[in-house]
């Protein structure tokens, strides 16, 4: 289970962004994450809405920002949802809250139901819960860190465990003066093979050839890093195998973790529909929504 809950006294070994909020703060992220998610699976509207919507969307913005103490703790806690998705919902939720606002169900409904397909559902889901991503053998995160006052200093690495609890034993090592934080955090289903790749991708802004460190913007490095894996194939998503497709209805079928998920053909990555096949493996973007479980962003996985 992510934990949100704060130690005693500020840790030195905790970077910015994984400071846990105090219990009142994650109380009152918790009904403001329940409240939305009710929305979105059609609640009705009530006085705690408005403030709940500007809640989760400052949730939104803290992780797209960077700018605030907890941000990576509460990333996490969301699931890892991309930075491309969080803009997506964060620009949504104010035309949710318009509509909340103004007490129309109609226009309440349409917007819920984008941000559900954008994973604000899921999202809320995981943080609501507790729970991490489902875990598998092999998969694991690659990490991007920096210090605050040294951002162009870069520690690429992977671990298989929490993220959090691996950044706080490198802060624990000698010499480090300034805590690391996480700046990026991916994933992935073969932590190894994409830690080697991305030290070989950033080769030439390497300080040390045995050490973990680049000198290079870091901005710079997550885009490229972020690009490697997309080309590779090998960001860790739900996995599962094509079960129906009506070709004349433009849907299917998956079968993942013994639960059917529904899926359009707009959301097939690569994949002609009259290609695909019953039986075939694919991965998949988890979407909850209204009526049941849905796939987004499929590709097939290569034999």
């Amino acid at each position: 289970m992510m934990t949100l809950n704060r130690e005693r006294g500020r840790n030195p070994n905790l970077g910015f962004g994984m400071v846990p909020p105090s219990p009142t703060t994650l109380n009152r992220y918790l009904r403001a994450a329940s409240e939305v998610h009710d929305l979105l699976f059609g609640a009705s509207s009530n006085e705690r809405s408005l403030d709940a919507i500007s809640e989760v969307k400052g949730l939104c913005n803290r992780v797209l920002r960077e700018d605030q103490p907890d941000w990576v703790v509460v990333w996490l806690r969301l699931g890892l949802p991309s930075k491309r998705r969080l803009k997506w919902i964060a620009s949504d939720l104010p035309r949710l809250r318009k509509a909340a606002m103004e007490e129309e169900r109609g226009a309440l409904d349409g917007v819920a139901e984008q941000l559900v397909r954008a994973g604000l559902g899921t999202a809320l889901n995981f943080f609501i819960s507790g729970e991490e991503p489902p875990a598998e053998d092999g998969r694991g995160y690659l990490y991007l860190l920096s210090t605050r006052s040294d951002r162009n200093l870069v520690k690429i690495g992977q671990t298989q465990r929490s993220v959090l609890k691996r950044v706080e034993e490198i802060n624990r090592a000698t010499g480090v003066v300034e805590p690391f934080s996480p700046r990026n955090i991916w994933y992935v289903r073969d932590p190894s093979l994409c830690e080697r790749a991305a030290h070989d991708l950033l080769k030439q802004h390497r300080v040390r050839a045995d050490r973990e460190f680049f000198r290079v913007e870091f901005h710079e490095a997550s885009k490229k890093i972020t690009e490697l894996l997309r080309t590779m194939g090998i960001e860790a998503r739900d996995s599962g195998r094509v079960k129906a497709v009506l070709l004349e209805k433009r849907f299917g079928f998956i079968e993942s973790r013994g639960a059917d998920h529904f899926f359009h053909f707009s959301e097939l990555r690569g994949i002609e529909p009259k290609m695909l096949r019953i039986g075939d493996d694919v991965q998949f973007l988890r979407l909850d929504t209204r009526l049941g479980l849905a796939a987004a962003e499929i590709q097939r996985v290569a034999s």
